[in-house]
């Protein structure tokens, strides 16, 4: 009687094969998880800017984060309270103020500590900080 399968050295040959191809595929992925991180920073700046301006045309001044999002005025939902969001906003200028910066810094993992800014100037396409992958 014939005995078939694999012997003990084809699988561990097949083995370090997947570990090599998973090792390589690693870096590829966190990397994309970071670019999703800094999609979603950029849509939450976009909300602010978004806030700002309807802010300004009801107050005449743009506003701190504080002046969007309370219950009162309810123009933003505050980006800070979520438990999986990845990065601090906080918003420059005490109101009434005719300027206003929001930058989104990463709170977390290899890229803690870049940014991510919005000011009044922002054209609806481009960022201003010095997150690596914030143009890719």
């Amino acid at each position: 009687m014939k005995k078939t399968g694999f012997t003990l050295i084809e699988l561990l040959i097949v083995v370090v094969i997947i570990g090599a191809l998973a090792s390589l595929a690693a870096p590829g992925f966190s990397r994309s998880i970071e670019r999703a991180k800094v999609k979603d920073a950029e849509t939450v700046l976009s909300s602010i800017y978004t806030a700002e301006k309807i802010y300004r045309l009801d107050q005449g001044t743009f506003g701190t984060l504080a002046n969007l999002t309370n219950a009162t005025n309810n123009y933003l939902s505050d980006p800070n309270g979520s438990a999986d969001w990845a990065y601090t906003v906080p918003l420059s200028g005490a109101a009434p103020t005719s300027t206003f910066t929001a930058t989104a810094t990463r709170s977390a993992g290899n890229f803690n500590g870049n940014t991510i800014t919005v000011t009044q100037n922002f054209d609806g396409s481009s960022y201003g900080g010095n997150h690596p992958l914030r143009d890719q």
